[in-house]
């Protein structure tokens, strides 16, 4: 993920596809993202394979595609920072790079229930493991809100300590250069496996999966302690990197990391919950392996922010 420049636009594309998802998504896009700051791209895929006709058919399918972008165009008070564009592919794959040859800073896709076309929620899946610009994922109901809002963004920011969370902390961080954003901070210590050690030679050659180191001899209470003191580093070192942020609190949670997520999320009134894919952690992939349940069954967006090649 290339570095946002602090003094051009950002550049947030939405992917529009006609579902009351997608339009989720780019309201809340309007309320809470879009101002004088930003630049905003609406993208409809034109799905057209050769038994379609391209020739015949294409004249009405470009039709269709002007009234879609019309419609997501209107939830916008500013249209000077707002254009339209579409292109005929695959969705998920034309979505992806068109994110990639425009230098995206946000790509914007509603939220993967089953909606009257569905093609957003059919390729979300594909997009999330393939796209490396970070992915917003709308909520799953439109809000009420129309006009933009000034209030400070809350974020809760889910961290694990990994290269991934790093990265999702400094997309944070720059977004927040530009707007008032209050944010928490949360680690989870998802099962036992995040209290005990890794085997520094079974390291060596996995990378990241853990197995119990059999040559360290520690109590129970002694992992738990450590476990802590790494999640107080983890917190106090992501801290360091929000220098943009209000912070407004940092907690360590113990559970089922998912649900952990979710339930500080709603206990701190959170706007937006930003996470890494790909975490490397004790257990493998903590980070990697919840974000997409987690995009699935919160309430309100989640930004996943995939980490450096």
């Amino acid at each position: 993920m290339p570095p946002m420049n602090a003094s051009a636009p950002l550049q947030i594309l939405c992917a529009v596809d006609g579902s009351a998802h997608a339009l989720a998504a780019i309201k809340w896009v309007a309320h809470h993202l879009a101002d004088e700051h930003t630049h905003v791209t609406l993208l409809h895929v034109i799905r057209m394979t050769i038994d379609d006709g391209i020739h015949d058919r294409y004249a009405a399918f470009a039709e269709r595609a002007h009234v879609l972008l019309a419609e997501a165009a209107s939830l916008f008070l500013r249209q000077d920072n707002v254009s339209r564009d579409m292109v005929i592919g695959i969705p998920g794959r034309a979505i992806v790079q068109y994110a990639r040859d425009h230098h995206a800073d946000l790509l914007v896709l509603g939220h993967s229930g089953h909606s009257r076309l569905n093609v957003l929620g059919s390729t979300l899946y594909g997009v999330v493991h393939t796209a490396s610009v970070p992915l917003l994922v709308g909520p799953p109901h439109p809000s009420n809100e129309v006009e933009p809002s000034s209030a400070p963004l809350r974020v809760l920011m889910a961290t694990d300590g990994s290269p991934a969370a790093a990265m999702a902390a400094q997309w944070l961080d720059a977004w927040a250069a530009h707007r008032p954003v209050s944010v928490g901070i949360l680690h989870v210590l998802g099962d036992a496996t995040d209290m005990l050690p890794v085997n520094p030679l079974f390291r060596s050659y996995s990378g990241f999966y853990w197995t119990p180191n059999v040559m360290a001899d520690l109590s129970w209470e002694t992992a738990i302690q450590e476990a802590e003191t790494r999640a107080r580093e983890t917190l106090a070192t992501t801290r360091t990197m929000l220098t943009h942020c209000t912070l407004e609190g940092s907690w360590t949670r113990t559970g089922l990391v998912v649900d952990e997520i979710l339930a500080q999320a709603q206990e701190f009134h959170a706007d937006l919950i930003v996470l890494g894919r790909r975490g490397h952690s004790a257990l493998g992939t903590v980070l990697g392996s919840v974000s997409f349940a987690v995009m699935h069954q919160s309430p309100v967006p989640v930004v996943v922010v995939e980490r450096a090649p």
